[in-house]
């Protein structure tokens, strides 16, 4: 059974989760503006998709749209088992940070600017959930659980 010692929210945690929303916001707001307006990076990786599918532009710009949304929603689940105090959940958030930025770090210099935002809303909610008082609450649940 979960103490009420256990299930008392550090702010960071709070905080956390807010820079979480933040960070769908952007990934999910910007990606569909970028399918629908193109800029020239989203073009020529648009470009690029059309030569291994068989469908139109538009209906590719569709599908990747959509893609976005299903990342959304699934982004908006993991918040919510961060919120619950689900260390897989944490776990891989840190994963996903990790693996964009290595990503980001091999990628061509230009790309930097659009993807700061992204890699500073991960790794600020990554450092409030990594860090005390999160990381202690994490603990805490999971003994609790």
């Amino acid at each position: 059974m979960i103490t009420d010692n256990a299930t008392t929210k550090p702010k960071t945690v709070l905080w956390a989760e807010w820079t979480l929303w933040a960070w769908i916001a952007w990934l999910c707001g910007y990606g569909i503006y970028q399918v629908f307006k193109p800029d020239a990076a989203s073009q020529d990786l648009l470009t690029q998709l059309q030569a291994y599918a068989t469908i139109g532009p538009e209906q590719l710009r569709s599908v990747v749209g959509a893609i976005y949304v299903v990342v959304g929603i699934t982004m908006v689940l993991l918040v919510f088992r961060i919120g619950a105090g689900q260390r897989w959940a944490r776990a891989s958030l840190m994963l996903s940070f990790v693996v964009q930025a290595l990503y980001v770090a091999q990628s061509d210099p230009s790309e930097y600017l659009t993807n700061a935002p992204d890699l500073i809303f991960q790794g600020i909610a990554v450092y409030l959930l990594y860090t005390d008082p999160g990381r202690q609450w994490f603990a805490k649940r999971a003994r609790a659980a």
